[in-house]
Formats: structure tokens, sequence, C-alpha cells
């Protein structure tokens, strides 16, 4: 909910409406009395990280650069100046491992989770004991002490390098949005997903009678292997398959594996990611997998299937080691290997219009790619910066009823007088400074949306205009009706 300047302050939602470049006429502009709204519903997103557990390379920089990640949503820096670029948002986050056991059998390189032969089930993390724990769902709200909840989610990250070897990260994520049956009765539009043991975990679930504007929901994934998100449990029986080498089964047996129709729209009735959201641009998931480094030049995304193309996105067993596939790339402390499963659900969900990001873990340094992924989760929740001033230049103006004066009333200057009521223009104040004025909220665009929104506190029987002297559209062009 959004936070109010004071007890009796309120949002003044400013209509806009589209104008030409050209034109001199403001496009933050009404002569009719301002709408109000006492509850403002700014986004809040739901963050889900999924974690290799087994030997991940560059585990150290990769919580690191988590950390960066959600300091930076936490706070609006994105750049680490110490500045607010954008504004803070509620969040919640949980942080899972890819390792979803081998059920039961004996399985080198897969040792038992936190549910035994489950592995650790998709279930979010409470953190590691060392570092003080934390709740398995990780809240942040505007205001809150930002060190304390990336401290938190650090903790959570630090999943240790001793997991399992086959790596489920997209099962997992599965397991872990979804709802549970008592919330999928309200609000899941389609059957749910059947998992081997139990149900969802409900991270992404919410009452849609409560909350009619569902948490943007996000994923990351982050693995140096591909996906082995298996359906047929007999894959892990080393008597199984005429006793075929554990190691080459998930290269060599992609049809013992889930779809990758489970992760998208789902198959057979029940319902994939899609379903966990009611627009796909609601979703926003991304990979920071082993892709290789020339595979996404120039731009870093967009064309899956050139990803898919790449010579060592294939699946060529590796001459020197014949239990593995040649490595996909190489960087800093880490050999990574094709993640073609993992890049097919981001064409599948790109196709579906679901907002996807795509970086190499083989990477010389992580954190531009961590950045570079808080500038595009951050442009989805805020939608496109506005390239105008539209934060120098606004101009709020109050009517006040008649018989009051802008002199014995803080924070106003007296401009005109209008049919016997004086009119006042609002001094500016720093969002959340208390003083009496008006402050932006947020400058920026979301993509769909037509206002902006001013909060001050209203007098009653009042009224306000305001206006500001560019257009709002972030090519320069129009306002978003």
């Amino acid at each position: 909910m959004r936070r109010l300047l004071a007890a009796l302050a309120s949002s003044l939602v400013l209509a806009c409406t589209p104008v030409d470049v050209t034109s001199s006429t403001p496009c933050l502009h009404t002569d009719r009395e301002l709408r109000r709204t006492l509850e403002g519903h700014p986004e809040t997103v739901d963050l889900l990280i999924v974690l290799d557990d087994s030997s991940l390379g560059r585990i150290d920089e990769v919580n690191g650069a988590i950390a960066r990640l959600t300091r930076s949503l936490a706070t609006g820096d994105r750049d680490g100046d110490g500045r607010r670029e954008v504004p803070a948002l509620p969040l919640r986050v949980a942080v899972v491992t890819s390792h979803l056991g081998v059920a039961g059998h004996d399985v080198p390189s897969c040792t038992d989770g936190r549910f035994g032969a489950l592995g650790d089930d998709g279930v979010p993390r409470s953190g590691d004991p060392s570092c003080g724990g934390s709740s398995p769902v990780i809240t942040f709200e505007p205001g809150d002490d930002a060190d304390a909840f990336v401290e938190a989610v650090a903790c959570a990250a630090r999943v240790g390098t001793s997991g399992c070897g086959w790596e489920q990260p997209l099962e997992a994520a599965l397991k872990a949005l979804m709802p549970t049956h008592d919330a999928a009765d309200l609000v899941f539009p389609r059957g749910l997903p059947m998992f081997r043991e139990g149900a969802g975990h409900g991270f992404a679930e919410y009452d849609d009678f409560a909350v009619p504007y569902p948490p943007l929901l996000a994923a990351v994934i982050v693995t140096d292997e591909d996906d082995c998100s298996v359906e047929d449990v007999s894959l892990f029986d080393p008597a199984a398959y005429d006793g075929e080498p554990l190691e080459t089964r998930c290269r060599d047996h992609r049809d013992a594996l889930h779809a990758i129709a489970r992760y998208v729209e789902g198959e057979h009735g029940e319902s994939g990611l899609l379903g966990l959201r009611w627009q796909p641009d609601d979703l926003f998931i991304a990979a920071l997998v082993g892709a290789p480094l020339d595979a996404l030049e120039p731009d870093a995304g967009g064309d899956y299937d050139g990803v898919l193309a790449h010579e060592r996105m294939q699946l060529v067993p590796d001459p020197t080691q014949p239990s593995r596939v040649l490595p996909s790339c190489s960087g800093p402390g880490i050999t990574a290997f094709p993640p073609r499963r993992i890049v097919e659900a981001l064409d599948d969900l790109d196709d579906a219009r679901v907002p996807t990001f795509l970086r190499s873990i083989c990477a010389p340094d992580l954190e531009p790619s961590f950045d570079a992924l808080g500038e595009a989760l951050g442009n989805r929740i805020l939608g496109a910066r506005c390239q105008y001033g539209i934060t120098s230049g606004c101009v709020v103006e109050e009517s006040l009823p008649e018989g009051m004066t802008c002199d014995a009333l803080p924070g106003r200057t007296r401009r005109t007088i209008e049919d016997g009521r004086q009119v006042c223009e609002l001094a500016r104040v720093p969002y959340g400074s208390g003083e009496p004025g008006w402050a932006l909220v947020d400058a920026f665009c979301p993509p769909g949306a037509s206002t902006i929104h001013l909060e001050l506190a209203p007098v009653p029987g009042a009224y306000y205009e305001g206006t500001c002297p560019h257009t709002l559209g972030p090519d320069g062009g129009t306002c978003f009706e």
C-alpha cells in the first residue's frame, strides 16, 4: 500500500491525454476537480531465486551479485551510488535449490536433501543458521531496514555446493510457485500439475478477492548445467535402461524428462507458469546459465532460436570424457554445459508474451549481468522511465474555498484570485519528507497507464490543477491513455 505523506494525505491522479510532441499544450492538465484515491496500488514483486547447489562454480560471486540485485530493488538505487533512481517497492523473496532428490536411489553426486529422497522439494529456504537464518519468505516494505533484508536474502542463498548433480531447476521452480490445493480452489483457472509427492508450496498464490492486483511474479534460475526435470524416475535406477551409465541418461533419454510445455502453458489439462497470473506480462522469467557468450551478442537476448542453434549449445559427447557433453562456455572458476531445456522454456515463454531475460554465467564479471537483470526487472515493474524532465517544471495549483487565504496555510504561495477564491501554488517537497506541499511519487510511465500520482494533504472543498511542461511518453511522443 502506498505510504502517505501524512495521516490525511491522499493521492491525486492527474489524467493524461495524448498530445502532439510539437504542441505547446501541457500534457498533464485538468480543469476539473482532481479525482482522489485514498489507497494506491503500487506493484509488489514476488521474486523466486532458484540456485544450483551442486558444485556451482563462482558461488560466492553469485551470492554477492544476488545481494547487489536485491539491494537495488529494495532501495531503488540502481547504480549503487547511494542515490535512489527509482521508487523502492514492496518485495517478497524466496530461495529454493534445484535439488529434488533421486527417488531414493543410490546415485553418486546426489545426497539426500532437507526432505530426504525428495531433496529440498522446492521448499523456500529459511537460511543457514550460521548467518542467523530467516523466514522462508523474506519480505521488505519501503522504509524497512534494507541492510537486514539484503542479509536475510544472502543468508538464504548460501546453499553450498554439495547438493545433487541431477539439477531440476524448472521442476523446483514450478513446485515452489504452484498454489496449494486450498488456494487453487479460489483463483486457479485450470488444474494443478501433479508432482512426485505433495502439492505446490504456494509462494506465488494470492487471494483474488483480497488482492485484485496480484504481485508481479519473477523467477531467476542460476545454474551451470542443463535442466534434468525427471518424469520417469526409473532414470535414477542404476539397474534400469539396460544399465546405461547414469551420467548420460539425461542427455540420451530426453523423453524421460518432463515436456517443456509443463513449465509454460501446461499440459494434460494442467497449468504451467502462465496459469499463475491473469496476464503474461505479470510474469518475468530470467536465467543465468551456460549460454555461449558470443551467442548472446550484440544485445544478449531475444533471439532464442539463434542461441539454440549455436554450435556449442548442441549435446555433443565430449571425446575426452564420454559421460558428459562438450562444455558450452567457460569463465573464471567455471565450466558450464548447454542449457538447452532452460533456453527452450524461455523461448516458449517469450512466444507467449512473457518477459524473459538470458545471460551467461561464464561472463568475466557477473555483476554487470545482475545489474542488467535488475534494470530489466525494474523497467518491467515501473515501466519506461520518462525521457523528459517531468520532475522539473511541474506546477500544482490549489483553488481554496472562499474565505481561506494562501498565506494562512504552510507550503502555499498566492498566484491569483479567481471567482473570489484564492489560487495558491503548492510547494514541491521531497517524497516522504512530511513537509507541507506536494511530492511526485514516481516519475515513470508504466506501459498502459494514464496517470502519475501526486501526494499532498488536501484542503476540504479545494480544487486542484496540475501541469507539467513535457509529454510523458518514453519516446517523447504521446501520453498513455
